[in-house]
């Protein structure tokens, strides 16, 4: 006969390569035997949860929390529960408790400053985040936590702390800023379409063809539109930013407004209204792939429409973010510079499945950065883009689907390497 040991040794096994009803069984056992036993209670609350059993498993520890009560992770399993249920100021008081029991639980931190931030006490999130990234500096998941929170905070007061304002940049006459056209009200030719949709594109093939097809359906009898995608040349990690930035130095003058799309993310209803007034609107507020809602408030990715001006005001995007992630959120932060505030809109997007891209560290480096005030914004973006044209054909040829409306465009571009 094992030993209850064993047999809890058995369970973790079973429970780490994830059999789980072989995990509950063994812990069930263990029970039996010792119904005291307060690790088994726990481990069980924790397959409980992960079956999905959530209610289920809060009673089980609170079993385990009434015979150790002083044990750290005990507390931190309670509270992830708790999250899951919409349970957060409960949640909230559970991980107090772990790091209060145990100070040295870096992943007690870590939930800790998740939880205040669905909260949005991000003020008390960033210094959980802080303490989490002490016992763990490493962690890709703290840092990106921080720089959220940070940018969090700046949506909460409207305001951008450290980065001087356009104006203020164009007085001091030594800093490059963006381009400027005297006088645009009078220069300004006559726009073609309504609504310029610029989309960054590589190795999509099948959601380019739903999206194009989509889209000349959703708009029919609405906007006047024009669908560019550019395509990044084969070779270097995806630059979505300076594509975007091409797209709009090549038609600047096409259009009043651009939406700057993803090619997986489809309008379904009015909810996705793209007419603005004066402000940028963050349009997909309820995009399928974010659960129905924004992943953080200070968030623009998937779709976001903005003027010409906005766009010209910040520089663009900038040009350095080679890999996954984290060009909006500087984005978001030169729109703050310059004055700019945008809308959040709930519109109901269905988002198409893809492998989902991994966050580079290097583009979290470089926003963090950016927010220590360590990179001028005014000297990267439009200012200082640089690319080749290698092809530029409609859209219809390129996907072979003369159903597609003729005079949208495709344009191939080579972005150069990585400084």
């Amino acid at each position: 006969m094992n030993t209850l040991s064993e047999k809890l040794q058995a369970g973790l096994s079973h429970h780490q390569a994830g059999r789980l009803h072989e995990a509950e069984s063994a812990y069930r056992e263990v029970l039996q035997r010792a119904p005291d036993h307060a690790d088994a209670w726990h481990l069980l609350g924790a397959v409980a949860c992960q079956a999905g059993r959530v209610e289920e498993s809060v009673e089980y520890l609170h079993r385990a929390i009434a015979l150790s009560p002083d044990v750290g992770i005990f507390h931190n399993s309670l509270g992830n529960a708790l999250q899951l249920l919409g349970r957060i100021d409960a949640a909230i008081d559970c991980y107090r408790r772990a790091v209060a029991c145990q100070a040295d639980l870096a992943e007690a931190h870590k939930n800790l400053g998740q939880t205040l931030s669905i909260a949005r006490r991000f003020g008390e999130a960033a210094e959980s985040f802080q303490q989490a990234l002490k016992l763990r500096p490493d962690d890709p998941e703290v840092q990106r936590s921080l720089l959220n929170v940070a940018l969090n905070e700046v949506v909460r007061t409207q305001r951008p702390p450290e980065l001087p304002s356009v104006a203020d940049s164009h007085a001091e006459g030594d800093v490059a800023g963006p381009p400027q056209t005297p006088d645009h009200a009078a220069a300004e030719p006559a726009a073609r379409y309504d609504l310029v949709i610029l989309v960054p594109y590589r190795d999509r093939l099948d959601h380019l063809r739903q999206f194009s097809s989509h889209m000349d359906r959703f708009f029919r009898g609405k906007l006047s539109f024009r669908i560019v995608v550019v395509e990044q040349a084969p070779g270097t990690p995806f630059n979505r930013g300076k594509l975007l930035n091409v797209g709009f130095r090549l038609h600047r003058d096409e259009a009043p407004v651009f939406a700057l799309h993803d090619v997986d993310t489809l309008p379904q209803d009015e909810s996705c209204d793209y007419r603005i007034a004066d402000r940028p609107i963050h349009l997909a507020g309820r995009a399928s792939k974010y659960g129905g809602q924004l992943p953080y408030p200070a968030f623009l990715g998937a779709v976001f429409v903005l003027r010409r001006e906005h766009f010209e005001a910040a520089n663009g995007f900038s040009n350095l973010y080679w890999g996954w992630g984290r060009e909006d959120d500087e984005f978001a932060r030169r729109l703050w510079a310059s004055g700019i505030t945008w809308e959040n809109r709930p519109g109901r997007y269905q988002s198409l499945e893809h492998p989902p891209g991994d966050l580079s560290s290097r583009n979290d480096a470089r926003l963090l950065e950016f927010l220590r005030g360590e990179r001028d914004w005014r000297r990267d973006g439009l200012c200082s883009l640089d690319f080749e044209i290698i092809r530029s054909i409609t859209l219809q040829e390129f996907l072979d689907a003369p159903m597609v409306a003729a005079h949208h465009q495709l344009i191939t571009v080579d972005l150069g390497h990585p400084g």
